[in-house]
C-alpha cells in the first residue's frame, strides 16, 4: 500500500507503513458470489419526452403519463451555480429567498388556493440552482403562473432573505451531525483543493453569508436567473401540448432587461493528472467504522462518464471483489456499496463500507486490493452484469414522475443533449471490458486515493497509524 496523507487536526506526523499482504480474487465457487441473473432484452423504456424553446430562450420538456395522479414540476437555471470562494452559499441564499417568497403567494390568505403546500422545493449546487413541486393536475397551470412570476420578477423582500439566511443557518446545523457529507467535503478537499464545490458547503459559512448584503442576492437573480439558460419540466397525466401552453402563459413574458452573466466555472472539466492521496479518520460515536474510499473521475458528460457508471456497478455487483471481503469479514450484512458523484466540476467515484473495528485492518487492504483488481478486463458476463444493474436503476428512477423530471432537469443543466436519454441503452451496451480497463488504468490508481473513515477514535487510531499520516476530525 502506497504512503498516505492522514488528516490530523494538529501537526501531520510521518509514520512508516507497512505493505498489505497479497490479496487474490478467483471466479471459483469459494471466493466468488455467483452473479445475478443476466437480464435480456431491453431494459429501458422512456415514456415519449418532447421538447420546445420558448420565445425568449427557454427550453420546455414534457412528458404525459396519462395513469399518473400527480404532476411534477421542475425548474432549473444552469447560471445560477454555487461557485464556492467568498460567496459561497449565495446561489441557495437567493434560491431559498425566492421559495419564502413563493411560498407566501400560495398561502390561501396571500394568492387564492394553496396549491403547493410543504412540496415546493428549491436549491443550488454546482450545477445550477433547482425549484421542484408536485401538484394535483388541476392547479398544475396556477402554480406554474406564479413560479413564472416570481423567477422572472425576484420580487426578493427583505423578509424573505431575512428568512432564508436562518434557514441555511439551520441546514448547517443539520450538516454538522451528517458524516457522511463531512467525509465527502473532506475527501474532495484533498482531491480537488479547497476551492472546488465538492469541497465547500453549498450553504457558504455562517460569517460568509452576514456579508453578503440584501441587494447582492437581488444582483445574483437579476444577473444570474436567464431564460437562455433556464429549462422547465412537466411530467403528468395531461397531454403534452397543454404543458407546452401552459409553459409559454406563465414564463413566455420573461424578458430580462439586465445582462446575463455566466458563471466562471461552467467550463470546468474532469480533474487529472496525479492527486494527493489521504486517509481521514473522523471520530464518531458507532459501534462500526464506515470507510469510504474515494478516487477522481469522470464529470458528469465526459466521455469516459459512462465508463465510471459502469465501474461502479462492477465494484457493487455481488460477484466483486469488495462484497467477497464483506462476506468474509463478517455475517452481519454490512452495506457495501458504490457510486458516482459528478458534475460539471468534475467527479469521483466513491465505495462505502461498514466494517467491524477489527477488521478495519483487511477492509483497507481490500479496497485497495480491488481498485487493482479493476485494471484485470472483467469477462463478458460481468460487464453484462455491470450493465443490468446499471440500467435497472435508470430504469426504476425513470418510472416516477418526480425521477423522469430530475433526469430531464439534471439533462439540461449538464449542457447534455435531451438525445443523450434516448441512446443511452445503446450506448451502455457499446461500453467493453476494453473500455472498462481504460478507465479504470486511466483514473483509478490507489495513489490518488482518499479513504475516509468514521468511528470511534479509541478503537481505530492504532489501525489507522500503520498506514501513513492521519488527521482527525472530532465530531
Amino acid at each position: 500500500m502506497s504512503p498516505r496523507h492522514l488528516f490530523a487536526l494538529a501537526s501531520l506526523v510521518s509514520l512508516g507503513c507497512a505493505p498489505p499482504p497479497e490479496l487474490t480474487f478467483t471466479p471459483d465457487g469459494s471466493s466468488w458470489a455467483k452473479p445475478p441473473p443476466v437480464l435480456s432484452g431491453p431494459r429501458l423504456t422512456l415514456p415519449r419526452i418532447e421538447q420546445t424553446t420558448l420565445g425568449n430562450g427557454l427550453t420546455v420538456y414534457a412528458s404525459s403519463r396519462p395513469s399518473s395522479s400527480l404532476t411534477r414540476v421542475i425548474f432549473a437555471d444552469r447560471a445560477a451555480i454555487d461557485e464556492g470562494g467568498p460567496q459561497a452559499g449565495l446561489a441557495v441564499l437567493t434560491s431559498t429567498a425566492l421559495e419564502y417568497n413563493f411560498r407566501s403567494a400560495s398561502d390561501p390568505h396571500v394568492h387564492g388556493p394553496a396549491v403547493l403546500g410543504h412540496s415546493f422545493r428549491g436549491g443550488a449546487d454546482a450545477d445550477g440552482t433547482f425549484f421542484s413541486y408536485t401538484v394535483a393536475p388541476e392547479s398544475t397551470r396556477e402554480a406554474c403562473a406564479t413560479l413564472g412570476r416570481f423567477v422572472a420578477s425576484g420580487a426578493l423582500e427583505d423578509w424573505a432573505i431575512g428568512q432564508a439566511r436562518s434557514m441555511l443557518d439551520e441546514h448547517r446545523d443539520d450538516e454538522r451531525g451528517d458524516n457522511f457529507t463531512l467525509i465527502d467535503r473532506l475527501a474532495a478537499r484533498e482531491l480537488f483543493g479547497p476551492t472546488n464545490p465538492f469541497a465547500e458547503s453549498r450553504f457558504g459559512t455562517k460569517e460568509g453569508i452576514e456579508k453578503i448584503t440584501d441587494d447582492e442576492v437581488r444582483r445574483f437573480h437579476d444577473v444570474r436567473y436567464h431564460p437562455t439558460q433556464s429549462v422547465l419540466v412537466l411530467v403528468g397525466p395531461a397531454p403534452i401540448a397543454d404543458y407546452f401552453a401552459i409553459a409559454k402563459e406563465s414564463f413566455e413574458s420573461w424578458r430580462p432587461t439586465t445582462k446575463l452573466e455566466a458563471p466562471a466555472t461552467a467550463a470546468w472539466a474532469a480533474m487529472e493528472g496525479t492527486l494527493r492521496s489521504a486517509i481521514v479518520g473522523l471520530a464518531a460515536q458507532r459501534a462500526s467504522a464506515t470507510v469510504t474510499a474515494v478516487l477522481p473521475a469522470s464529470a458528469r458528460g465526459a466521455p469516459d462518464s459512462l465508463a465510471c457508471e459502469l465501474t461502479a456497478s462492477l465494484l457493487e455487483a455481488s460477484d466483486s471483489p469488495l462484497l467477497v471481503h464483506q462476506r468474509r469479514a463478517t455475517d452481519s450484512g454490512y452495506y457495501t456499496g458504490a457510486k458516482c458523484q459528478s458534475s460539471r466540476a468534475g467527479g469521483m467515484l466513491e465505495l462505502e463500507l461498514d466494517t467491524a473495528p477489527e477488521q478495519l485492518a483487511t477492509t483497507l487492504e481490500a479496497i485497495e486490493a480491488a481498485v487493482v483488481h479493476s485494471h484485470t478486463p472483467a469477462s463478458a458476463e460481468q460487464v453484462e452484469t455491470a450493465r443490468a444493474l446499471y440500467l435497472g436503476d435508470v430504469a426504476r428512477i425513470t418510472a416516477t414522475n418526480s425521477g423522469l423530471a430530475s433526469v430531464l432537469a439534471a439533462q439540461f443543466c449538464a449542457g447534455l443533449p435531451l438525445s443523450d436519454l434516448s441512446t443511452l441503452e445503446a450506448r451502455i451496451q457499446a461500453i467493453t471490458a476494453t473500455d472498462l480497463t481504460r478507465f479504470a488504468q486511466r483514473y483509478l490508481d490507489p495513489a490518488n486515493m482518499v479513504i475516509a473513515v468514521q468511528g470511534k477514535r479509541p478503537e481505530l487510531e492504532a489501525t489507522l497509524a500503520r498506514f501513513g499520516k492521519t488527521r482527525w476530525e472530532d465530531q
